[in-house]
Order: structure tokens, then C-alpha cells, then sequence
């Protein structure tokens, strides 16, 4: 009746690679991450067709953050990732 999807996806430590001048005035240095999905999804149960999911990512909260293209116009990281959870139905033929 029911499929329990679980990922986890690990990245390790992230520097930047230092080869032009805008690089070495603004160095970042993100940390090694870990997220996790967690996804429920039903068996056709509607006209032997319609199904429902939810789906969770980044369930433990994880503050990801990324390199922004421009340092020298925006200081910092730029956040991604958040917490989502989506419920819809699908249709399987």
C-alpha cells in the first residue's frame, strides 16, 4: 500500500579555487553538509489510477548555503536549500 523513499545526500567541505584577483579579495569557505529526503507514496487507490505521495526535503534542517556569483557586489552566501514538504496526487496508467 505504501513506498518509503529515503536519500541522503553528503557533500564534503567547499572552498574557493583561487585563479583571478576577485577571488582572492573575497575567500569563502562552506562547510560539509548533509541532506536528507524522505518521500511517502500510496499504490493506485482511486479507479485503479490515482495515487497520493508527500514528500519532506532537508528534514533535519540543515542550513545550506552556496557562493554567490559576484562577491564583490554581494557580500556572503546565499542560502538554498530550505525545508519543503509537498503533498499532491499522481496518476499512474
Amino acid at each position: 500500500w505504501l513506498d518509503l523513499h529515503l536519500d541522503v545526500r553528503l557533500g564534503s567541505e567547499r572552498r574557493n579555487n583561487v585563479s583571478r584577483p576577485l577571488e582572492m579579495l573575497h575567500p569563502f569557505r562552506i562547510p560539509s553538509y548533509s541532506l536528507v529526503r524522505v518521500g511517502l507514496f500510496t499504490c493506485p487507490l482511486l479507479l485503479g489510477h490515482v495515487g497520493f505521495f508527500a514528500v519532506a526535503d532537508n528534514v533535519t534542517g540543515q542550513d545550506m548555503r552556496d557562493p554567490v556569483p559576484r562577491p564583490d557586489k554581494l557580500p556572503g552566501l546565499i542560502p538554498v536549500q530550505p525545508f519543503t514538504f509537498l503533498v499532491g496526487v499522481r496518476w499512474l496508467p
